[in-house]
């Protein structure tokens, strides 16, 4: 029927709503899973509007090197917003930064993908309509199991890119980076 299949038991989180299009505001911030191979780099742009987190996809493709996201991010219309990425690539974020992108490690201490995942459940997430992957993300991401196929209260390492990059972009909202404490408030509502 032209519909995404998906799992129901150990689903992280339900089916995500959907809008038309991201809502016109100034008070946008960005989040990157930087992939190359084997897995996409997602780009992803957020808003957060009291418990509303509107999430638009931006860029979910292998393949491209560093100027090719700083470019792809100028070409869908960045304007100097904060782009919080997986801080496991310092050399990638010091070369986005060479390409004039506002990119910030995002602040990964131990927990904070749950409590990414946590923020995630309790807040309404709303998804672009052209944000497909998220979408087929959204339907396949679950908890790992253990040996007796019970859930635990850790998310298998899969179908999780953008989602991922998404939890970089909230990581600015949980934590407040160190010294970057003003990007949070200059380009959200608290």
């Amino acid at each position: 029927m032209g519909e995404w299949g998906g799992i129901q038991e150990g689903r992280i989180f339900k089916i995500w709503d959907t809008v038309p299009e991201f809502p016109n505001t100034d008070k946008a911030w960005y989040g990157l899973d930087f992939g190359f191979s084997v897995d996409p780099t997602a780009i992803v742009r957020v808003h957060l509007s009291g418990s509303d987190l509107y999430v638009d996809e931006i860029c979910y493709q292998k393949g491209m090197v560093t100027s090719e996201i700083a470019n792809y991010l100028k070409s869908e219309g960045y304007a100097g917003e904060p782009v919080i990425c997986d801080s496991a690539e310092p050399k990638s974020i010091q070369d986005l930064r060479y390409y004039g992108i506002n990119a910030i490690a995002a602040h990964k201490p131990p927990g904070s993908i749950n409590a990414g995942i946590d923020f995630l459940k309790r807040n309404r997430v709303m998804l672009t309509a052209r944000s497909k992957n998220i979408q087929a993300e959204n339907r396949f991401y679950q908890w790992k199991q253990d040996k007796q196929g019970n859930f635990i209260n850790q998310p298998r390492d899969a179908f999780n890119h953008a989602i991922d990059a998404i939890r970089y972009a909230v990581s600015l909202y949980l934590y407040q980076i160190q010294s970057e404490t003003s990007l949070f408030v200059q380009y959200t509502e608290l």
